[in-house]
């Protein structure tokens, strides 16, 4: 019995022993396995503060509202950027320190707020094409540079200008119009209404503006024109002069652009609607004494120029027009000014329509005369004109010709 028992306790004490070793083998592996693992990082602060100044977009709606306070936004960064760029700098960051003396970058100041924290600052209201856009060259140099990790502001400026948003219109997908008065701030405040086409985008869940041209109307009303298929932006050379413009016309969905460097600098922009032949572009250039106005119209899918109105200083801005058609082809044209009157025909054995009268921005009215030959059309441009030097009344005059198909 007693040999039994020591047969019992022996196997009791073998059977542990085996769960023993097991469990510490167990405990080796699940160690060693750990061990093994790839170590995940905290993440550095170098990278968090970079998650920081990366925009996150997404595609939010965003209410008149807002879309109206960021077109205000942007434009008063625009107004104080034309005014000094060191107010926009002043303007974001209330600790900016600005060195106005003498910069080791020729034309610039030199601010103690790094280039990083500013970008991050202005995506806040603009996007980085935004950006490329406020950040325009003026006579072949940036307004802000990044010089050794901090930002420079270009010192030059004081224009003094600045814009009220009035109301917006939507023309598109993210795309608007912006009704705005100008105000010119200088010894006498002048005001005048400009619009502006924008597109918008979102960063970190705000509304900002993702493009911003501004964009004439020949009328003087206070809304752009909602039929218009035209709109016209422009931009400067390297030299800091206004002589490209870029025409985008729309047309069952589509849009067409081209863009073309002009001869003299571009003084307004517009657009124009003839009954029967359609809605054109207006790009006025002036240089010196002369001011002639373009007119561009898509035709067979290119935009092109058919011609040019002649509104320069002989150009009458007082006088009055009545007109008529007399013989199908001949046409009639009286022309008052103060207690001067003065008539013309003209005839060129061209079948002729009902003439309009038409003001062309601010420089006077003209009398366009429209012609037909089977599928092209002509459209011939009258007008008074003067000794631009005595002022003295002259003639009725032909100042251009559009021409083009139907």
């Amino acid at each position: 019995m007693e040999k039994k028992n020591g047969l019992g306790i022996a196997f009791l004490f073998m059977v542990i022993g085996i769960l023993i070793a097991t469990i510490i083998g167990l405990s080796i592996w699940v160690y060693t396995l750990k061990k093994e693992e790839p170590k995940q990082e905290e993440p550095k602060q170098e990278e968090l503060e970079q998650e920081e100044l990366t925009p996150q977009t997404n595609n939010i709606e965003f209410s008149d509202i807002e879309i109206k306070e960021c077109l205000q936004n942007y434009l008063n960064l625009v107004g104080m950027l034309n005014n000094e760029p060191d107010n926009v700098i002043r303007y974001l960051f209330a600790n900016a320190q600005i060195d106005y003396g003498a910069s080791d970058v020729e034309h610039y100041l030199k601010t103690n707020i790094s280039y990083d924290r500013f970008k991050a600052t202005i995506l806040n209201y603009m996007s980085e094409k935004g950006f490329v856009e406020f950040n325009k060259v003026y006579n072949g140099e940036e307004s802000f540079k990044n010089v050794d990790g901090l930002v420079y502001a270009l010192n030059t400026g004081a224009s003094g200008d600045h814009w009220d948003v009035d109301t917006i219109e939507k023309i598109g997908n993210n795309k608007y119009i912006g009704h705005t008065t100008w105000i010119f701030e200088g010894l006498e405040e002048t005001k005048k209404s400009v619009n502006f086409q924008f597109t918008i985008t979102s960063y970190n869940g705000k509304c900002v503006i993702d493009s911003c041209e501004q964009v004439e109307n020949i009328s003087n009303e206070s809304s752009a024109n909602k039929n218009s298929m035209y709109t016209i932006t422009t931009k400067n050379d390297e030299y800091g002069d206004t002589v490209y413009a870029t025409i985008t016309a729309t047309k069952d969905g589509k849009e067409i652009s081209k863009e073309m460097k002009m001869d003299a600098q571009i003084s307004r922009t517009g657009t124009m609607e003839i009954p029967n032949v359609g809605e054109f572009a207006l790009v006025a250039e002036t240089g010196g004494e002369y001011l002639g106005v373009h007119c561009f119209q898509l035709i067979d899918g290119e935009i092109k120029d058919l011609g040019i109105i002649n509104c320069g200083a002989d150009m009458v801005k007082e006088a009055t027009y009545t007109a008529k058609i007399k013989d199908e082809t001949i046409v009639e044209i009286t022309a008052t000014r103060n207690d001067e009157t003065k008539t013309a025909e003209f005839n060129n054995s061209i079948a002729k329509f009902e003439p309009l009268i038409i003001d062309i921005f601010d420089y006077g009215k003209v009398v366009l005369v429209p012609e037909s030959g089977g599928e092209y059309y002509g459209i011939t441009a009258y007008r008074l004109s003067q000794d631009y030097t005595s002022g003295k009344t002259l003639d009725i005059i032909e100042v251009g010709t559009l021409t083009g198909i139907f």
